[in-house]
């Protein structure tokens, strides 16, 4: 780096001075040599130049080389210090509407979308946090991501119970009565068949829905942002 600031070139006017006042190494040359490595650090001059400067003004080479490590740690703790001093007393927001929430909650109270880690492993808060997302999903403005994901999700289902819905008409009986072991007549038989169809249905019905929704509302923002 050839340009150099006026505070680093008086710093280092300072350094030497001290080292020419000084017998030996003392805790005035220590306090210079550490405030122009702050001051190098601080204009992000590079680790080699800083070095090289140092080692022009007397000092070794591994003595140069552990200060200017020290002094960038000792920057970096005290950035790190006065992030968590600025963000302790801070309000935290949802990240999906921005609002105020408690740092304990789970879920905010505004949109109640999931706001913490433990929303999406505790079992029954799982299910809810599931629940929110497809309900986004159908709700708002999906992206593209979105549309894939709910199609792995949702897709393989409803080919699969559409399949055996359709076999299972074709072939007169849901799932082949007599072959059971049950009489024809049974009417445990078609109470049985009567359920599964009806959940089968149900599943396909829910399946079409969701991905119809989440299809159509990126389709219409696709067509909006053109």
């Amino acid at each position: 780096m050839g340009h150099t600031t006026p505070s680093i070139e008086q710093a280092e006017k300072d350094l030497a001075a001290c080292i020419a006042r000084a017998e030996g190494w003392d805790g005035a040359c220590d306090r210079a040599a550490t405030h122009l490595s702050e001051l190098m650090v601080r204009a992000n001059m590079r680790r080699r130049e800083m070095v090289r400067r140092l080692r022009a003004l007397g000092l070794a080479w591994p003595a140069a080389r552990e200060l200017v490590s020290h002094v960038c740690r000792e920057l970096r703790s005290r950035r790190q210090e006065a992030q968590e001093a600025q963000f302790a007393n801070a309000t935290p927001l949802c990240p999906h509407c921005l609002h105020p929430i408690d740092r304990l909650t789970h879920f905010c109270p505004n949109c109640a979308g999931p706001v913490s880690v433990h929303a999406s492993i505790d079992p029954l808060k799982r299910i809810y946090t599931m629940g929110w997302g497809y309900r986004n999903a159908v709700s708002g403005k999906p992206r593209l991501s979105v549309v894939i994901g709910m199609w792995l999700i949702f897709g393989p289902v409803f080919v699969w119970k559409t399949f055996i819905l359709l076999d299972a008409l074709k072939d007169g009986g849901l799932f082949g009565s007599p072959g059971r072991g049950f009489p024809a007549d049974s009417r445990w038989d078609l109470g049985y068949d009567l359920y599964a169809l009806g959940f089968i249905c149900a599943s396909c019905a829910f399946s079409a829905v969701i991905l119809y929704k989440v299809t159509a509302r990126w389709l219409r923002r696709c067509r909006q942002t053109q």
